[in-house]
């Protein structure tokens, strides 16, 4: 089960009651355009999807009414989606489930001046963690790595992937000479 579009869809029928599946590909957008036409609300597109193109939202929703989570009301391209009780309580076993990435906000140092250069090589079966470290990393911009996020980085095992490195000074070699 994709855990998390599953989740984010039926969050959004609790908390909406109904959706227009229309409502997540709002036209005039670049990025929307690929699924309008594959749902077939643009018919511009004579292109032939592959089969990974087309698991989509639309699958997603349609495994989600058999297994009986959500109900369709309608015609298929004008159809409204709600969730139905089984659904809610999924939804609050999925809402139950701990993420194990922290989400604390951190109190980051004042800048110092120093180039600090990370490199991290995570593998790819902790791909989330990887791309929660980059988040963390890019948040923090120039300034020192807040103790917090180190401690994390720690206690997600991420230790021996993640190297950290502090330039003092800045210059080459030929200004070197000089000072």
């Amino acid at each position: 089960m994709r855990s998390s579009l599953t989740h984010d869809i039926l969050e959004h029928l609790a908390e909406g009651g109904k959706i227009m599946l229309e409502a997540f590909f709002p036209r005039g957008y670049s990025y929307t355009d690929p699924s309008r036409r594959l749902f077939g609300w643009d018919q511009r597109c004579r292109h032939r999807f592959t089969p990974t193109q087309k698991i989509s939202i639309s699958g997603i929703l349609s495994r989600l009414r058999r297994e009986g989570l959500v109900v369709r009301d309608g015609a298929r391209k004008t159809s409204s989606w709600h969730i139905t009780g089984r659904g809610r309580g999924r939804l609050h076993i999925l809402s139950a489930v701990a993420d194990p990435l922290p989400k604390s906000p951190h109190i980051f140092p004042k800048k110092d001046g120093k180039l600090r250069i990370v490199i991290f090589d995570i593998p790819e079966r902790d791909r989330r963690k990887r791309d929660w470290l980059r988040v963390q990393l890019l948040a923090s911009g120039t300034r020192p790595l807040p103790q917090t996020l180190v401690e994390e980085i720690d206690a997600l095992d991420l230790g021996a992937y993640v190297h950290i490195m502090s330039i003092g000074e800045k210059g080459t070699l030929v200004l070197r000479k000089l000072l």
